[in-house]
């Protein structure tokens, strides 16, 4: 099948119909369809172009009675935010008692729709909490530390579900605390002797949750400033490396060609956060190269 452009986006409230459950996404010429199939029966609830130019059209699962699925609901509810209002485009987490992480299946993962409605359908006998972010850091589509229902961020103090084959809950209203406010991180890479470094690759790891940094979102300019978004009140620590040519994606770094490693303190994000100040430190293959050319 060709491609044609320009592409024709679907259209706010109208239906789609798939017969497969999967989740994955289309690319073509600055188009990115995000599909979260949860159903045989999804609703486009929004497109927001960003400002790299791509349009963004988001699906999600048709919670209308008569949207045709034969998926049997065992729990619905709604998502409510600390202001009272509907929480959108949200992903909730059902878990088994017995698991640490989420399974990779989509009876146990749930997205509110445009009214803040959710459901999980066909779900096994077993016993259950619910969740946001179950083992994740918050992001800037689900802006909240973990939180089990019916509040608090201990799962030991969650409700637990018990789901037999007839159970079928309905009307659950999930109270969510207030969502975490972004703040801009600004820092500057120097060398040792106070210059910018300019090109660095910078990562920030959130230590509760990051074991290592990604590296690749952020650059230091010839200034040897940088900036990125993360939450207030989080524990974070800036990692930051130096290539010896320019790297074009975050998937192929040159690991025998590394000029310079740097790190910050960690510290906790504050509303009046000063600038993060690091200090690269060459290589010893690098610092060996420096003396041989400099004398």
């Amino acid at each position: 099948m060709g491609l044609s452009w320009p592409p024709l986006l679907p259209k706010k409230g109208d239906r789609l119909d798939f017969l497969s459950t999967n989740v994955y996404s289309v690319m073509t010429k600055g188009l990115f369809i995000l599909c979260l199939i949860l159903s045989s029966s999804l609703e486009v609830v929004g497109q927001a172009p960003s400002s790299d130019g791509i349009s963004t059209a988001l699906f999600f699962p048709s919670l209308d009675k008569h949207s045709g699925t034969d998926a049997v609901p065992t729990i619905r509810g709604k998502l409510i935010g600390s202001d009272g209002k509907v929480v959108q485009y949200t992903e909730l987490e059902l878990v088994a008692l017995d698991l640490d992480r989420v399974p990779n299946d989509y009876r146990f993962i749930g997205v509110s729709d445009t009214q803040g409605r959710f459901a999980f359908n066909d779900v096994p006998a077993g016993k259950y909490t619910l969740s946001i972010n179950f083992g994740e850091k918050p992001t800037f589509l689900s802006p909240f530390s973990t939180v089990f229902y019916p509040e608090g961020s201990e799962r030991a103090s969650a409700k637990i579900f018990e789901i037999e084959a007839t159970t079928r809950i309905s009307g659950l209203v999930f109270k969510l605390p207030a969502s975490l406010k972004k703040k801009t991180i600004v820092g500057k890479i120097t060398w040792l002797d106070g210059k910018p470094v300019v090109g660095a690759m910078v990562g920030c790891k959130d230590l509760e949750f990051d074991v290592t940094s990604l590296f690749g979102g952020a650059r230091s300019d010839k200034n040897g400033r940088f900036s990125f978004e993360a939450f207030i009140g989080r524990r974070y620590q800036i990692g930051l490396v130096l290539f010896d040519r320019d790297i074009h994606s975050p998937m192929d770094l040159p690991l025998d060609q590394v000029i310079g490693i740097g790190e910050s303190q960690v510290f906790v994000l504050s509303a009046d956060q000063p600038l993060i100040e690091v200090k690269l430190i060459l290589t010893r293959d690098a610092q060996n190269l420096i003396d041989k050319y400099t004398g």
